[in-house]
């Protein structure tokens, strides 16, 4: 890998909002190329909004849309990348996709593998995990629960990922206890560990008023964070509150190199061969 520096914004995101949501793109981006910032994560659904309720198929947008345009536009003129993420909608089917884009357009996407319950009735999972060359640095997507399965970060690290970009729209836990009293924060620890990678966790912010998706509204935790290849943590937002944030990081390869050449980095004593995968 190359040496990169990422920007994480956890920010708000509005159902259905477009125009808001580029807006909101937009403003986050120029502060992270203030900040000199190769790539920009943004959270899960953040352009079309997190919705678990039948008005996620009137949002949905085709992979060939207009505001994807726009971000490439905001690409060019702050010479970042920009990962975001939207309901994608494919024929009849709608996936929870997360898409790389440069001032080219768009360089992949990612479809959510690991779809819970609760979003069972709205989109379907997909069936394949990719790793993509952004900036001579290979960038693999993990989205919301995808980020817990140790199978699907294994799998990025056979492909040959070196940074692992996880955005969530993740609403139970407060930021101040995500990391220390959290047995799904410590896993994006260990998987950074088991596989010698950087893993960048960007999840939604703020409230949500009550509305008829959602009569009780919405609370987004707010977090956002880098842990290197020894699963150490570089940088994370623990503070109190959920409001919308940014962090930035540079990311060493020496640091990753050093993971990965350890006598105790276990990959490279994987016996493929004795394991069983199905039940």
């Amino acid at each position: 890998m190359k040496k990169l520096k990422i920007a994480a914004a956890s920010i708000a995101n509005y159902i259905g909002d477009y125009e808001k949501s580029i807006d909101s793109i937009q403003k986050w981006t120029q502060k992270a190329k203030a900040k000199d910032a190769d790539v920009i994560l943004f959270p899960e659904l953040n352009l079309t909004g997190y919705i678990t309720a039948p008005i996620a198929a009137d949002i949905a947008l085709p992979l060939d849309n207009r505001y994807n345009e726009m971000i490439v536009d905001i690409c060019k003129d702050n010479s970042i990348v920009i990962c975001y993420g939207f309901i994608e909608k494919e024929d009849q089917n709608l996936f929870c996709t997360h898409a790389i884009v440069d001032k080219d357009g768009i360089v992949g996407t990612q479809r959510k593998i690991h779809v819970p319950r609760q979003e069972a009735d709205y989109w379907k999972p997909g069936n394949n995990i990719q790793v993509f060359d952004v900036n001579g640095t290979k960038i693999g997507l993990s989205i919301c629960r995808d980020s817990f399965f140790p199978e699907y970060q294994r799998t990025l690290y056979f492909k040959g990922c070196e940074v692992v970009l996880m955005p969530f729209s993740y609403y139970n836990v407060p930021r101040s206890k995500y990391l220390t009293e959290t047995h799904h924060g410590r896993s994006i620890q260990v998987n950074a560990w088991n596989n010698g990678f950087y893993a960048v966790v960007c999840n939604s912010a703020k409230n949500r008023e009550p509305s008829k998706w959602e009569p009780n509204g919405r609370r987004f935790g707010g977090w956002c964070g880098i842990f290197d290849p020894w699963g150490e943590k570089i940088v994370f937002t623990d503070d109190e509150g959920n409001n919308e944030t940014m962090i930035v990081a540079e990311l060493d390869p020496s640091t990753l190199v050093d993971r990965r050449t350890h006598c105790n980095f276990l990959a490279e004593e994987l016996r493929n061969g004795v394991y069983q995968f199905k039940k």
